[in-house]
């Protein structure tokens, strides 16, 4: 299945640490499994940062601030998976909308999204752009 985020393979139980300071703007459970949005404010600038396939659900709240280091889950096997991993994926801009939210939905409100970066010449990697704003980093 296609999808914009990476498969990050780690041993069940292994900690996910927030790499930002953040707002948690969605936790719950689809075919990404068990799954944490935060919202990332830098400016004028929003980027979204999904977690998913942790081994439990989240004890995060919508609305709870994370600072950066904070855990935010363990990575499992939740959801459409074939083995322990983390599903991570970044993007700039909001969370779509109309949108079924509910606890019964299978729906995480994606946003809108653009071209994929490589139909965007001289556009930065948002996750890249993002950290670089929060700690020195040289992007492409």
């Amino acid at each position: 299945m296609y999808h914009d985020g990476l498969d990050i393979g780690v041993p069940a139980g292994t900690p996910i640490i927030a790499p930002a300071a953040g707002r948690v703007v969605r936790a719950a459970s689809n075919t990404y499994g068990n799954y944490v949005i935060l919202e990332h404010r830098a400016g004028q600038r929003v980027y979204y940062s999904l977690y998913g396939h942790l081994k439990e659900p989240s004890q995060l709240r919508v609305g709870e601030n994370v600072s950066p280091g904070m855990q935010i889950g363990r990575a499992g096997s939740t959801g459409q998976s074939t083995g322990p991993h983390l599903y991570f994926e970044t993007w700039e801009g909001s969370l779509s909308a109309p949108c079924d939210s509910s606890p019964a939905s299978d729906s995480i409100c994606f946003p809108e999204r653009p071209a994929r970066p490589e139909h965007r010449p001289g556009r930065t990697n948002p996750l890249c752009a993002f950290v670089n704003e929060e700690i020195s980093l040289e992007c492409p």
